[in-house]
């Protein structure tokens, strides 16, 4: 005779913490109210997007769509079948597994290599394709180079854009930033600015079509600010357009 299968149950504390998870790499998660006093959470992806856990009968929990709709997979028992059935959930009704990289990491004043290491992890394994610092100088370009020891790859191409302001006050230099793409075999790398110099975001454009917001400038990441990953399209063509319009360095 075969013995019985062990019975599982999939415990609160156990949901938390998987929640927790998806609010640690920048998703919004919420409480729901429920009329039969049973838990349930929702994690919001994108407005249009949001996944429901609901606590059901005899320590089960369910998925269902975040419009409220029908129940679409039940009878999960276990931590492993929650984090198996949520993705297919997301294969399901969004056509894709979702990234479970972090999206927003917490940037903390007196911790600027932890800053760096975040920066880091946000980047994950995208190619950096370009960077727009109003204030990106030689400093700046050093912390390029200190993401590249730390594993960053950039792009042959990699465009940096800084402003009028820091090439008039020469705190970048050519001959540096040449030494910076030649140890990097960075040969079709280019360095221009733009005459406005105002309070724009500080980004990277990543090879992955998303988009790294510094949150400060990279001369100074011994801040307290919040960096984060965006898919913002308006940003990129911002870019663009800033680029056709810059100057190169002489």
């Amino acid at each position: 005779m075969f013995p019985q299968r062990p019975k599982t149950s999939l415990r609160i504390e156990e949901v938390i913490s998987y929640l927790t998870e998806w609010q640690n790499i920048g998703y919004q998660v919420f409480e729901e109210k429920n009329s039969n006093n049973k838990k349930s959470y929702s994690i919001i992806f994108s407005p249009a997007h949001s996944i429901l856990v609901n606590e059901g009968a005899n320590n089960s929990w369910y998925l269902q769509d975040g419009h409220g709709g029908r129940r679409v997979i039940g009878d999960i028992y276990s931590l492993d079948a929650l984090r198996e059935k949520f993705q297919n959930v997301a294969l399901q009704q969004f056509g894709a597994k979702i990234d479970t990289s972090p999206r927003t990491l917490q940037l903390s004043k007196g911790k600027p290599a932890s800053n760096i290491a975040s920066c880091v992890n946000l980047i994950g394994s995208a190619v950096v394709l370009a960077v727009f610092d109003p204030y990106l100088n030689d400093k700046s370009i050093s912390i390029l180079l200190t993401l590249s020891n730390l594993g960053v790859k950039y792009d042959q191409n990699l465009r940096l854009l800084t402003s009028v302001k820091i090439v008039q006050k020469k705190e970048i230099t050519k001959e540096f930033v040449e030494a910076f793409t030649a140890q990097l075999n960075l040969d079709k790398s280019e360095l221009r600015y733009i005459d406005d110099s105002g309070h724009q975001a500080r980004y990277m454009i990543l090879g992955n079509g998303k988009i790294l917001f510094t949150g400060g400038s990279l001369n100074n990441l011994n801040i307290n600010e919040r960096a984060h990953i965006d898919e913002n399209k308006g940003i990129r063509e911002q870019f663009e357009k800033h680029w056709s319009e810059a100057k190169l360095i002489e």
